[in-house]
């Protein structure tokens, strides 16, 4: 019998995600779409999905082998719905189809690479990382956990992205630079030396803001 997966949030992207799983050939899974978890029970009124929200959070009664995908990219409220679910569950990684995955590449438990993600050699990601569709993450790279790197970022080689950082669409890190963690790129940002203080940063080239 397949494990049932869940996926933890109605919105835009895990309405994303669902379409990225129904890609995978079934009898190459070993398990099972059942539908929606959310706090809110009319998140897909009007939105187009062929499952349904099953119950919230802190309702929905999970078995110890279901499983989970988590299909929220803001890093608090990711966070908060990680400890809520620890030690109930069990996190799923998924690598959809047309990611392309270099060598000796270690994803952390519950990342998330989407379509046109290309992950070059050597590049370690850690639990509960997001990468978006056409990201590129350079070799010998590291991604801390629990980060949020949004769709056609540009993170250059030998990298260092810290724990709990959110990488807006677009933004640009060039090669053998490290950026702290808790930090917030926005959208364009283009980033030419190491970032030492947690903030929100914007413009090119990228300055604090916030």
């Amino acid at each position: 019998m397949k494990q049932r997966l869940f996926i933890i949030g109605a919105g835009g992207f895990g309405r994303q995600l669902e379409s990225y799983l129904e890609l995978f050939p079934s009898q190459k899974v070993q398990w099972e779409l059942s539908g929606y978890i959310d706090d809110n029970p009319n998140a897909l009124a009007g939105k187009g999905s062929d499952y349904n929200i099953l119950g919230s959070i802190e309702d929905f009664k999970f078995k110890k082998d279901d499983l989970v995908l988590i299909a929220i990219a803001d890093i608090q409220a990711k966070k908060k719905v990680i400890e809520a679910l620890r030690g109930k569950v069990k996190f799923f990684t998924l690598v959809a189809e047309g990611a392309l995955i270099g060598k000796n590449v270690t994803l952390g438990e519950g990342s998330i690479i989407c379509p046109g993600a290309k992950i070059g050699s050597n590049v370690a990601i850690g639990e509960f990382g997001l990468i978006n569709l056409d990201t590129i993450v350079g070799h010998d790279s590291v991604i801390g956990k629990n980060c949020s790197i949004m769709p056609h970022v540009d993170i250059g080689g030998s990298t260092t992205i810290g724990d709990n950082v959110f990488m807006g669409t677009k933004a640009t890190v060039s090669p053998r630079l490290v950026v702290v963690d808790n930090s917030h790129l926005g959208v364009g940002a283009v980033v030419i030396k190491s970032i030492e203080e947690p903030g929100t940063y914007f413009g090119n080239p990228a300055r604090r803001m916030l």
